[in-house]
């Protein structure tokens, strides 16, 4: 991007070369000046707008590139018109002038981008009593790339209304599946919360809400929704979680282990941060039979990336919960559609830390 806007400053400073030495018009020097530096002032604005976008998620380019314009584009298209410092000093200077304008328009924008990674440390230095912290932990962000493109974005955004459309009942099955078995007051854990649809029916049951997820888009919108007493950016694939052993007196898990070939490391974590007596309730994607399988799924109409698709046996899962110290309570299988998915086989359970 800088190599690009150096490239364009040294051929505007060889056009208003040629204007002095009679080549061309002043005139038509300033005019190609002018459209030069609106070039090389859309293409920063496009690049600070990129920046931004990245690194403060979807909605935050356009404001941005509205500032960085009064910093660059107005000034850079005008300047070259201005007569008397044109007359009076030469168009090389003049040049020298527009070019030191940009530069503040990029330090500008770069100051803002400091600004913006400075507020974000002051909020992960926030005590992870304060709600929504969203920063609180960063850690172990290593999803592949499929899976990141599909939780990003405007998928993000639409994201509940999606699951509305699609009548996604598994936040519903499974809270009515546990509601019986926890109490007021109580922590939950919810591993991979999203937009925390599936924790937001134990918040308005009376339990204090911790949340989990790599996504921070994902993370933003839930924070948005004022339940959760804290949440933390954190890949699920990757151990350990970034909870003290029996912190949490129960754990829910609904839109995730489908994206898991082996749910081994799961289990693990969730036995070692749930306190004895505690539930853990889940779904997985049920294969129908005693096989288990994989496969590609698609994504949504409007993101891009394929994510892996794992069911798992009801066997397997049983093996499981045995071998990581749980006792089954109940579970529920029942046909559901993920969005933009077809309909398929699903099972709810309900484990209890022994």
């Amino acid at each position: 991007m800088r190599l690009f806007c150096l490239t364009a400053i040294i051929l505007a400073t060889y056009s208003a070369f040629c204007a002095q030495q009679g080549h061309i018009s002043t005139w038509m020097a300033a005019v190609a000046l002018s459209l030069d530096n609106i070039l090389i002032g859309g293409t920063q604005v496009w690049g600070f707008t990129l920046m931004m976008r990245f690194c403060a998620g979807p909605n935050s380019g356009t404001s941005f590139a509205v500032l960085s314009s009064l910093f660059i584009l107005f000034p850079l298209a005008v300047a070259p018109f201005i007569g008397k410092l044109g007359d009076s000093t030469g168009l090389a200077v003049l040049y020298a002038f527009l070019a030191g304008l940009m530069a503040v328009g990029l330090m500008a924008g770069e100051a803002a981008l400091r600004m913006l990674h400075g507020r974000t440390a002051a909020t992960a230095s926030m005590t992870t009593k304060q709600p929504c912290n969203l920063f609180s932990r960063r850690r172990g962000m290593t999803p592949s790339q499929g899976i990141r493109k599909a939780f990003t974005g405007e998928h993000v955004l639409n994201y509940d209304q999606k699951s509305k459309k699609a009548n996604w009942l598994d936040p519903d099955i499974v809270f009515g599946l546990a509601y019986r078995h926890v109490e007021p007051g109580q922590t939950i854990l919810d591993l991979g919360i999203g937009t925390g649809l599936s924790s937001s029916l134990f918040h308005e049951a009376g339990l204090e809400v911790v949340g989990m997820d790599f996504s921070c888009e994902m993370l933003e919108m839930c924070r948005g929704k004022g339940f959760a007493a804290e949440l933390v950016e954190h890949d699920a694939s990757v151990a350990p979680y970034p909870f003290s052993d029996q912190s949490a007196h129960h754990a829910v898990c609904t839109g995730l282990m489908h994206l898991f070939a082996d749910l081994g490391m799961i289990f693990g974590e969730v036995a070692r941060v749930m306190r004895p007596g505690g539930v853990f309730a889940f779904v997985v994607a049920h294969p129908g039979g005693k096989r288990e399988k994989q496969w590609i799924m698609g994504g949504c109409a409007k993101h891009q990336g394929k994510v892996p698709f794992h069911v798992h046996s009801e066997a397997s899962v049983d093996a499981l919960s045995h071998e990581y110290g749980f006792e089954p309570v109940t579970s529920l299988r029942f046909l559901s559609s993920s969005i933009g998915n077809q309909e398929m086989s699903y099972r709810a359970c309900v484990l209890r830390k022994l």
